[in-house]
């Protein structure tokens, strides 16, 4: 960790350099958001740290609320690609928050919708009957610094007292 690396990359592959030695290899993916992993890497890594047990993005995804197991289990009947729906509920996750994502998805599972697109129709409805509106889009710039970077608003009173 905090060690520089090469990445190389051609049409057909991404290979990660580290002191001249290829550490890593995938093949390379055109689809966006995608995520790709060698699962040797993550047998690696639960070797060294017993203790680090990394969560699936399909189990962080079933934390969520217990209807989601549910909600999953009747995307993958509907035949909806699963990976694509679990990124765009993660998305929503981020843009409303796990409350509201797991309200929205306990009610989808009720009313028998299923989709990312009624779960975000859901939060809507709910963020609206509060007198809430639609939250902005999340900016994603691909630099996990950036992208996890909070900043607080401060009171706009103190300009008016520089005139």
């Amino acid at each position: 960790m905090g060690k520089s690396v090469h990445i190389r990359a051609d049409d057909h592959k991404v290979r990660i350099i580290h002191d001249g030695v290829e550490v890593a290899a995938h093949p390379r993916c055109w689809e966006r958001r995608r995520h790709v992993q060698d699962p040797a890497h993550a047998e690696e890594l639960l070797a060294r740290r017993k203790a680090a047990r990394p969560q699936s993005r399909r189990e962080t995804l079933a934390a969520v609320c217990p209807e989601s197991r549910i909600y999953f289990q009747e995307i993958a009947r509907r035949r909806i690609r699963l990976d694509s729906e679990m990124s765009r509920i993660f998305r929503l996750v981020d843009m409303y928050g796990q409350s509201e994502v797991a309200g929205a998805i306990a009610k989808a599972v009720g009313q028998r919708t299923f989709g990312a697109k009624y779960v975000r129709a859901l939060c809507d409805q709910a963020r609206f009957a509060r007198g809430l509106g639609e939250p902005p889009e999340p900016v994603v710039t691909g630099n996990r610094e950036a992208d996890t970077l909070e900043i607080e608003p401060h009171d706009m009173e103190s300009y008016d007292d520089l005139f």
